[in-house]
């Protein structure tokens, strides 16, 4: 479990519940208008125009593609990856392959993925602050060479915040910090 926060080294192996597909459907629709004969004339509507995700639906996706990069990196303690790139930048990029980099070190990879919750806290044109109550009960540490668990910690809840920014128009995720087992509580 690739995991940020200060308490330990992250590990991490992520995303499994991600945020739904934000994209809107385009239709077209046509309106009938009767005549005395009983012959319906068929005008058809403009296509309804794409809409453009908002912020803090781009930041959202982002922060969910984030963490399938991740995970999908820390199945090999892969902190080389190029594409950890495509959802990272600045400080957060440096302390997952940071982190990546001294698992792989110890022989560590992550199963599993987490299960994020996220919410938008505040989004601008280019910035969106995320909290997430990150669930890595599912998401285990294990050594690479026999499989075997790196601890009997059965893992849990983690308050997580992210800052999201739009880089050359790309979402990414510039800061995150994942708090310590317990931190958060999911409310229902």
């Amino acid at each position: 479990m690739l995991t940020v926060r200060n308490t330990r080294p992250i590990t991490a192996s992520v995303l499994a519940g991600v945020v739904a597909a934000l994209a809107a459907a385009c239709s077209s629709t046509a309106t009938g208008t009767a005549t005395a004969s009983t012959t319906a004339t068929h005008s058809p509507t403009a296509p309804a125009s794409p809409s453009t995700p908002s912020p803090a639906a781009e930041a959202l996706a982002a922060y969910a593609a984030m963490w399938k990069d991740v995970a999908e990196a820390s199945n090999t303690a892969n902190y080389q990856a190029t594409y950890l790139s495509n959802h990272l930048s600045g400080k957060a990029l440096l302390t997952i392959t940071d982190n990546l980099a001294t698992e792989k070190g110890q022989g560590i990879v992550a199963h599993g993925t987490p299960v994020l919750h996220p919410v938008v806290t505040s989004a601008t044109t280019t910035t969106a602050a995320i909290t997430d109550c990150l669930d890595d009960r599912a998401w285990l540490e294990v050594y690479a060479s026999t499989g075997k668990l790196v601890d009997d910690v059965p893992g849990g809840f983690r308050s997580t915040t992210a800052t999201v920014s739009s880089i050359n128009g790309t979402w990414k995720v510039t800061q995150l910090n994942t708090g310590a087992e317990g931190t958060c509580k999911l409310t229902q």
